[in-house]
Formats: structure tokens, sequence, C-alpha cells
């Protein structure tokens, strides 16, 4: 199941951690990406963005989605339907990033970066399925976690 990057932020235990270091985890390749991507509410890149309507700035899914007078912070404009502007939405499909989590992916597009890093890092972050009481450990260890969980269900191989 493929979430929203601010969805998963709120979601992923592992996650509130990626919106502040997505500025050292860019790739490139435009160098205006890191500018141009900046949140007018939260100064962080952003997540989901949109377009202010009013005055154009990016805005955070996140910071309207959460932001009680669903007015932007820079010119009052009610969000309503904010969307991505053509060009901006171009510049933010090239861009690329680096894992949060070093697996050595070093070419992610802003687009993909939250299916890697909650679906297919081999070093992303789980908690044991069983919901056994073992500390969170990363996916390429679930093998062998299951193999030692006291909560695994053995199905019986003679019946």
């Amino acid at each position: 199941m493929h979430r929203s990057i601010s969805e998963a932020l709120l979601v992923y235990s592992c996650l509130p951690q990626l919106q502040p270091k997505l500025n050292a985890l860019y790739t490139g390749p435009d160098s205006l990406f890191s500018k141009m991507m900046v949140c007018a509410n939260c100064t962080q890149i952003a997540t989901e963005p949109r377009d202010c309507p009013g005055c154009h700035k990016i805005i955070c899914d996140n910071c309207v989605t959460t932001d009680k007078s669903r007015v932007c912070g820079n010119c009052s404009t009610p969000f309503g339907e904010a969307t991505l502007h053509p060009v901006v939405k171009e510049i933010s499909n090239r861009a690329t990033f680096r894992c949060i989590f070093d697996c050595g992916e070093s070419a992610l597009k802003y687009s993909e970066i939250l299916a890697h890093i909650t679906e297919s890092c081999p070093k992303r972050t789980m908690q044991c399925p069983n919901h056994c009481e073992v500390m969170p450990f990363s996916a390429d260890e679930l093998d062998a976690h299951l193999s030692r969980c006291p909560l695994e269900t053995v199905t019986c191989t003679v019946c």
C-alpha cells in the first residue's frame, strides 16, 4: 500500500526524521530544487508540495492539512484546492535523493523515496509482525528474527 509522504510522516516512526534531512539527502540534478521546494510554513523541503493560489509559495500537504486556519501563512489566501505549478512539478520529478538509511541507493526520485523508505529498503526500521517485545530491527534482519521469534506460528508439516 503506497502512502503519501505526509501520511507516512505521521504514521511511520522512522519518518519524522525524513523531512528535515531531505536537503542533505538531495543528490541533484537541479541546484534550484532545495531553494524552490522549501515550504513557506515549516521551512523544510516540502513533502507532497502544493502551490499557494495567492502568492505561489510552496506549501507542504502536511502543513495544508494540519493548519487549522486553512489559509496561507504568507498571504492569508485560503488553501482550497492548491495544486503544484507544472514547472515546479517537473523540477520535483527530476530531483533525486540518497536513502535516509544508507542502504546504498543514491538516485531515488522524489516521487519514489517514500515507497523505498517504507516498503523496499532493506535497512528500513521494522517492528515484529507478530508484535513480540523485540526492539525494532532492519528489514534485512526479518527472516533471522522470525526464526527465533517466540510468537512465530509454526505450521506442522506432518499433519
